[in-house]
């Protein structure tokens, strides 16, 4: 899912529709990150982007929410080396485990 609206905190009130529910299944993952994750470049200009974050979901199904943005942490700064961070860097993990 992409945003569909501005962030958060650029107007108070923000006013927006709000989205519809997702529906998720035992054993989905929901996960929420700021743009600071897939928009960090690499020393050639390259941005992590949001396929390796899906790359790393795929190749760690089971491994729980701190895990997860563990590895997704590590697979970033493999990618940007030395390259200083931009922006900020959140992650929200959800998981549903059972019906």
């Amino acid at each position: 899912l992409h945003a569909d609206t501005i962030p958060l905190g650029i107007l108070d009130p923000l006013v927006a529709t709000p989205p519809p529910p997702i529906e998720m299944q035992p054993g989905d993952t929901f996960l929420l990150i700021t743009d600071g994750m897939f928009e960090w470049a690499n020393a050639a200009g390259e941005q992590f982007g949001i396929p390796r974050i899906i790359d790393v979901l795929r190749r760690e199904p089971d491994a729980s929410a701190t895990e997860l943005i563990k590895h997704i942490r590590e697979e970033l700064g493999r990618f940007t080396g030395e390259t200083p961070q931009p922006d900020d860097l959140t992650a929200i993990v959800v998981r549903r485990l059972q019906e």
